[in-house]
């Protein structure tokens, strides 16, 4: 009894110790934990300050609330209002337009419209579709009144609720593109009538409502611009080519498309750094413990061979991690590094375009190889998915398609009123300077002049376009052709008539 006595004693005053080692190793642990936590964050916060004055001392917004102090401004009631006042702002006139529109024209009149432009002959539209276009363009004479007055205001601030982030609306979207199609099929509907005039004072006034959104400093204002230029390029050619120009509306035509182009630059710069706000917002949010990298991943669409795929309908482990606590220090220092990509990005987007291109090739590089990686990838997962849909490479091959089709138009609208005065076209661009570019646009996918060639059947004006491969003026597929072969060149071609 003693010695079993004496036995449970020992095994007691063992089990104490071995209970005390443990406790004290928890807690040396959970020391250690906490202190390299304060340090991840302490080094995660000052890198993340470190970027973010980098960004101020440039100027340029870095948050939503300076995006709204760029766009708003509170009165002495405390009450924002846009920085436009009423008076001067094109958006409340164009609102009007859409009101307008919205009692007046149904969705199969709009389908009507749709497919009208698509078509590349207005001569070749059934007389049933060219009346009921007449009669829908009569009908909304008032609503393309008000459009026209507001195209030409210098000033257009539509309310955007950047509060909001990334759940932010744009309605104002429908309108312009309802707006902008209206012109353009006023456009081709003058051109099978015979009045170039008109024709081209329509197309003039449709490139003038793209630029409605032209300070929105977001990307899907830049890509809205994008689609009505390339929709308007097309009319634009058969306004100017079909039918014998009038000069005087070609020259404010060449005008409209040359600022265009001088917009469309600035605008994509000022995108970005809106873009740049947006996504920070998203970090704050998270080291606020919100939800909100879990709903922008649940918005997310992929698509598949079989269709679309929705994000998520559960909150990925990530985005747990992210906004508790203890992902702090991965957050902020992810944060930093988000921000270092965008200020190249914005640095980039300033370069002349051949030099852009390549230069966004290379960042883009950068963070293809970490795309390719598990979405369990912790470190960079928020970047990851905010640089993934800005995709800078596309987006900058984008503008410079855009700019290409902005500066053959130019040299077509050129060589139109040259035609016109001297009654044929001239033997080399080299005629067009100084009358009209002080120097030839050059094809922005080269930086070599665009090319030029002219005889008895003939003229052709074009850019070699995204593939950089002079492909002789070809734009479109041949028989047998693969797809990842079609030819891209950007064309001013006009047959001569004989």
């Amino acid at each position: 009894m003693g010695l079993r006595r004496g036995l449970g004693k020992l095994w007691k005053r063992l089990w104490f110790r071995v209970l005390a080692i443990v406790a004290v190793v928890v807690l040396a642990f959970v020391a250690l934990f906490a202190v390299a936590y304060l340090v991840a964050d302490y080094r995660a916060t000052r890198e993340l300050e470190q970027e973010m004055e980098k960004v101020r001392e440039s100027g340029a917004p870095l948050t939503l609330d300076d995006l709204m102090d760029e766009w708003y401004v509170t009165d002495a009631s405390g009450k924002r209002r846009l920085r436009t006042p009423d008076s001067e702002n094109a958006a409340l006139v164009y609102q009007q337009a859409f009101d307008l529109l919205e009692a007046e024209v149904n969705e199969e009149e709009f389908a009507l419209i749709r497919d009208l432009l698509q078509t590349d002959d207005p001569s070749e539209w059934p007389e049933e579709d060219a009346a009921r276009l007449k009669s829908i363009l009569e009908k909304t004479s008032g609503a393309l009144e008000l459009a026209q007055q507001a195209s030409e205001m210098a000033q257009c601030q539509f309310e955007l609720e950047f509060w909001k982030g990334f759940e932010m609306l744009l309605p104002h979207y429908n309108g312009l593109r309802r707006v902008h199609g209206l012109f353009l099929a006023q456009a081709l509907l003058g051109l099978r009538q015979g009045r170039s005039k008109e024709a081209l004072e329509s197309c003039r006034i449709a490139l003038r409502v793209s630029s409605a959104v032209r300070h929105e400093p977001t990307l899907m204002a830049v890509m809205f611009r994008h689609g009505f230029l390339i929709v308007a390029q097309k009319v634009v050619h058969l306004a100017a080519t079909a039918l014998p120009p009038a000069v005087e509306k070609c020259k404010d035509l060449l005008a409209e498309v040359q600022q265009q182009e001088i917009d469309l630059r600035r605008h994509l710069q000022v995108a970005l750094e809106g873009e740049r706000a947006f996504g920070l917002f998203l970090y704050a949010q998270l080291l606020k413990g919100s939800r909100v990298l879990a709903d922008l991943i649940g918005m997310m669409v992929t698509v598949t061979p079989t269709g679309f795929e929705e994000g998520p309908e559960h909150e990925p482990f990530a985005s747990r991690l992210f906004r508790s606590r203890v992902g702090r220090p991965v957050v902020r220092r992810d944060a930093a590094e988000y921000l270092r990509h965008m200020q190249e990005v914005v640095d980039v987007s300033s370069q002349s375009l051949p030099k852009a291109l390549k230069e966004a090739r290379i960042v883009e590089c950068q963070f293809q190889p970490l795309r390719n990686l598990p979405v369990v990838y912790i470190p960079h997962y928020v970047s990851l998915i905010l640089t993934s849909g800005i995709q800078f490479d596309k987006c900058l091959g984008n503008l410079a398609v855009a700019i290409g089709r902005c500066r053959v138009t130019e040299v077509g609208l050129a060589l139109e009123i040259y035609k016109a005065r001297e009654g044929d076209y001239p033997e080399s661009l080299e005629a067009l300077v100084p009358e009209f570019f002080s120097v030839l646009p050059d094809d922005p996918f080269t930086g070599a002049p665009l090319k030029y060639q002219r005889d008895s059947a003939e003229l052709l004006v074009y850019s070699v376009g995204p593939n950089g491969k002079d492909e002789g003026g070809a734009d479109g597929p041949t028989p047998n052709e693969r797809e990842d072969e079609l030819k891209d060149d950007m064309t001013w071609r006009v047959r001569r008539r004989r």
